[in-house]
């Protein structure tokens, strides 16, 4: 509840600050790109601190990294809030929206519906691969889940960090339905490579992992860059900015795509015979669990990212509509 009423309005501070859209992506791109970085930096910090600095009383070292976390996430808030200004509305004088009416609402925009495709699909995606990336390294690939995977995990958070970056600036080129079309299907092949690799081959999973950065970083980035305009062609039509809905969704989207992805994975595992193990030991799992695991990551990720492809494809807000879109809410 706590992270939904902070997350909905910092998430929602975008179409506030540009009525640009290419102002709009590079905000997603720092965003996103700091939040992964972030990521990276908490990850080093509690290796050093918990496993080697408080290494004789993980216990204590816990309650300092969260500590200094949670000191990490109200000072950075608190900034947000003070340095951050709205722009002049008469928000104060409508009538608040019921929810079932403001539901309704996002779920008559054509465009939101879209974007919300692109979103789910790419947020499962990333979601599938995430929750299985241990099981398949240690159970499949055969490598150490300490040291081999903690190197993995920091090729692929560094390679989408790096990314979101370098789509950030190519998307002024080419466009953000361009640069999809263009990293996806990278993401694609790399999903195709992680079911044929072979035990004992880590080298190769690392290197697929680095590569995967390059379409795992679109699904950050151009969904949330996508959204300001459904908030700005949903003003063109009702004269009313209710950016809170859409944005209230999405984070709903987000929760909900964790939820399903968590509970599909599980229900297919139990069916294909996976042992539950104790914490620290390694089961030889039976092949059938093996291969629903190999499916679950690379197969069924892929089928999402195709219709994600075919979302962004027939989504209408085009580069056109857009600037027809801001010309009319300048001249109004």
């Amino acid at each position: 509840a706590g992270f939904t009423a902070v997350n909905v309005p910092y998430s929602a501070l975008t179409p506030e600050l540009s009525k640009n859209n290419q102002d709009r992506t590079d905000l997603n791109m720092y965003r996103f790109s700091i939040s992964v970085l972030s990521g990276l930096v908490a990850a080093v910090m509690y290796n050093v601190i918990v496993n080697q600095i408080f290494q004789d009383n993980p216990a204590r070292g816990n309650v300092i990294q969260g500590l200094i976390v949670c000191a990490v996430i109200i000072i950075t808030n608190v900034i947000v809030f003070a340095y951050t200004t709205e722009s002049d509305t008469d928000d104060e004088d409508e009538e608040q929206i019921p929810f079932f009416e403001g539901l309704a609402i996002a779920l008559r925009s054509r465009p939101f519906l879209y974007v919300s495709g692109i979103y789910l699909l790419a947020w499962l995606s990333i979601q599938f691969v995430q929750n299985l990336i241990l099981i398949y390294f240690r159970d499949w690939i055969g490598g150490d889940p300490g040291g081999q995977f903690t190197i993995l995990l920091f090729g692929l958070q560094f390679s989408i960090f790096v990314y979101i970056l370098i789509w950030g600036g190519v998307s002024r080129k080419l466009g953000r339905k361009n640069v999809f079309f263009i990293g996806i299907p990278i993401w694609m092949v790399v999903q195709v490579g992680l079911f044929f690799v072979q035990p004992g081959q880590i080298t190769l999973v690392m290197i697929l992992a680095i590569a995967a950065g390059i379409g795992v970083s679109l699904g950050f980035l151009v969904p949330w860059s996508l959204l300001p305009d459904v908030v700005d062609d949903d003003e063109l039509k009702t004269g009313q900015w209710r950016e809170g809905i859409f944005y209230g969704f999405f984070v709903f989207l987000q929760k909900m795509g964790i939820g399903v992805g968590i509970f599909v994975q599980g229900q297919v595992l139990g069916w294909a015979g996976d042992i539950s193990s104790t914490e620290g030991a390694i089961i030889q799992q039976p092949d059938s669990a093996l291969l629903a695991v190999r499916i679950l990551i690379s197969i069924v990720p892929i089928i999402f990212l195709f219709f994600s492809i075919i979302q962004v494809y027939r989504n209408p807000n085009d580069r056109h509509r857009l600037a027809e879109i801001q010309a009319a809410l300048a001249a109004r």
